[in-house]
């Protein structure tokens, strides 16, 4: 009878799974699931998904030049427009898109926004397409930490390219960014990836790949769509953002990261104004504590909350006063505000080729350091080793005050001064220059003597 019994057991035994077989059975299902929900994300977007080719012009190190990077994008409409980042997009002189059957098309830029570093491109084929195949925008601000999502590209130049993880938060805020915070995931991005989509299990499009940290692993960035849609929706039809400025920088109330706490339930500190701004002459101060902009709330505790209020502050209506409610020695202080336009947010880039020299257009929003000593004009970009401006000893960020007898207000001040000097005959190329270095007055003596016979070749080689 024992012998039956202890036979019974053991096929009972053989017939039942050991610990954990059940689970295992189960975790191979739950991934064929994941699996069939990636290939199906995939299959919604990868059809939409834009390899991008643009040739940029740039100027930084002394002479014009130009370079070829590989980027990224996405299809969002029917009729061929592409969502990008504004750093594949900018100083383009051409853009060639690779789409998902392998056409090559050309593209243009319809309208760039480096604040948000976003970019709308418009695919221009050659014969007239009915429709393009594009990709859902979805709502960004549903996702959560731990969701699942694809991040589709093209790193360094590998076309058409899909890494997999999940969202590792949701509002990461980043330093250098104003109006945007950012989804962190571990999928994989890469140079190459920045403009592509971040998609969700459901296939739509939540945010646009623009960011990683090199020598880190599993840290990347991502625009998400919720913030921005505003912006794409003007530079699709408008071509550009206007956004109010008033020149107050904003500081939270709880800085963790610099141990700063200022002990208000509610509003953001005023931590810098920008001299000769709409604030300044208001009568706004550092250390003024913003408690409310006309009848609208301003909360600023944590550094996440500050692109929001930066947004309420571009969204104020120009022209217009507005009361900023203020705390200031333990008493509100109404103050009235009235903003003006942002006004251009790039400098135009110029080369001075016979001086082996670049220069750039002052622009206080993309230069505040440089603007504080010198509200317009140009600056040094760069210098030529060996160039007639840096054996003169110019260097990069020098503000040129005076070229000659001319001072130097614009850059078509510049560009009249310096075209001027290229006429002169050999004998008399040499010119005084008054710059500002780091904000102390220098002259420079430039002799620019060049043969002529070099020059004129020179010239031919440029026209081809």
């Amino acid at each position: 009878m024992r012998r039956i019994v202890v036979g019974s057991l053991l096929l009972l035994a053989l017939m039942t799974p050991p610990a954990g077989a059940q689970e295992v059975r189960d975790s191979s299902r739950t991934k064929s699931q994941i699996e069939q929900a990636i290939l199906k994300a995939r299959d919604h977007v990868m059809p939409a998904l834009v390899f991008v080719k643009p040739v940029q012009e740039v100027y930084d190190w002394g002479q014009k030049a130009k370079r070829q990077i590989f980027g990224s994008g996405v299809i969002f409409t029917p009729d061929g427009y592409v969502l990008t980042n504004n750093h594949v997009a900018e100083k383009s002189t051409s853009i060639v898109c690779i789409l998902a059957d392998r056409r090559e098309m050309p593209a243009e830029v319809v309208g760039r926004d480096p604040e948000t570093d976003l970019a709308v491109l418009r695919l221009l084929p050659e014969e007239a397409i009915d429709f393009f195949p594009f990709a859902r925008l979805g709502d960004s601000s549903k996702i959560q930490i731990g969701d699942f999502v694809l991040a589709l590209g093209s790193p360094y130049g590998f076309e058409r390219s899909l890494s997999f993880g999940v969202v590792s938060s949701t509002d990461r805020y980043l330093e250098g960014t104003p109006y945007n915070l950012w989804i962190q995931t571990d999928a994989a991005i890469n140079p190459g990836n920045s403009g592509g989509p971040l998609v969700n299990a459901s296939g739509e499009v939540v945010g646009i790949n623009s960011l990683g940290i090199r020598g880190a692993d599993n840290i990347g960035f991502a625009i998400p769509l919720h913030e921005v849609r505003a912006v794409i929706a003007d530079l699709w039809k408008r071509g550009k953002i206007e956004r109010a400025w008033t020149g107050v920088t904003l500081q939270a109330l709880k800085d963790f990261r610099r141990s700063q706490t200022i002990e208000e339930k509610e509003g953001v500190l005023i931590s810098h104004v920008m001299p000769d701004s709409p604030a300044a002459t208001a009568g706004l101060l550092a250390g003024d504590v913003l408690k409310r902009i006309d009848d609208r709330p301003v909360n600023g505790i944590y550094d996440r909350n500050l692109p929001a209020i930066r947004r309420q502050f571009a969204r104020l209506e120009k022209g217009t006063p507005h009361a900023f409610h203020v705390k200031r020695d333990g008493k509100i202080v109404t103050i009235p505000v009235t903003p003006v336009g942002k006004g251009k947010q790039e400098g135009e880039e110029y080369e001075a080729k016979i001086w082996g020299m670049t220069v750039k257009e002052i622009v206080r929003h993309e230069n505040p350091a440089i603007a504080f000593f010198r509200k317009q004009g140009v600056y040094v970009l760069g210098a030529q080793w060996g160039g007639k401006a840096r054996q003169a000893g110019l260097a990069e960020r020098d503000i040129i005050v005076k070229v000659g007898e001319t001072e130097i207000k614009t850059m078509e001040d510049f560009k009249t001064a310096f075209e001027k000097l290229g006429k002169l005959g050999r004998g008399d190329r040499r010119v005084i220059v008054r710059v500002l270095k780091s904000g102390i007055p220098a002259l420079v003596f430039i002799e620019f003597e060049r043969d002529a016979e070099a020059e004129e070749k020179a010239e031919e080689e440029e026209k081809k």
